[in-house]
């Protein structure tokens, strides 16, 4: 058939899904009609072929039912123009990450915002609202203290500020992305 089988170690996979995805647009002179979706699962090293084989299809199948031309890890799927956006925003969160700006456990913060974020878009989309379904639309607010609260801990005055400022564009990635905000995160 027309599919692929790989096995690798989960980053080298992902930055070659992006390779083979960007050398097959232009072997296909970019027709916007034939495209390759992709489906990645990440498990330890012992888990079996089987396994590997049941769960990338599944996320493989993922990719096709959103639309075919996107790629599904960490059962978040995205087309694959936002994939590479996503790319560029894990190297800014990197970046924060490695210059102190973040700490880890504002990226764990962060993973339970994009639940939220997650639960507040159901919540939108459906036609009746409970009273306790709403703690899901404090993502916001939670996300503006964490940030104050944990963003530049070791900076003071004017320099805290704009680091704060910096930080709070995950508000408009998760926002913008919703749950793909996944993949960027959890490749961190």
């Amino acid at each position: 058939g027309d599919d692929l089988f790989l096995i690798g170690p989960w980053n080298r996979i992902i930055e070659f899904a992006s390779f083979l995805n960007e050398t097959f647009k232009e072997y296909v002179c970019h027709n916007h009609h034939i495209t390759i979706s992709a489906g990645i699962a990440v498990h330890k090293p012992n888990t079996p072929v089987f396994t590997l084989a049941e769960t990338s299809e599944h996320a493989l199948a993922q990719s096709k039912t959103s639309g075919r031309n996107s790629i599904t890890l960490f059962e978040s799927t995205a087309k694959w123009n936002i994939f590479r956006e996503l790319q560029d925003i894990k190297t800014t969160m990197q970046l924060w990450l490695d210059s102190e700006k973040i700490n880890n456990a504002m990226i764990y913060r962060i993973n339970e915002f994009i639940n939220m974020r997650k639960q507040e878009q159901a919540l939108l989309e459906n036609k009746t609202v409970f009273v306790e379904d709403m703690e899901c639309l404090k993502w916001r607010a939670r996300l503006k203290y964490s940030v104050v609260r944990n963003a530049g801990k070791k900076l003071q005055g004017d320099e805290k500020q704009k680091v704060i400022n910096e930080v709070m564009e995950v508000a408009n990635w998760l926002e913008q992305y919703g749950g793909a905000l996944r993949i960027t995160l959890w490749q961190i």
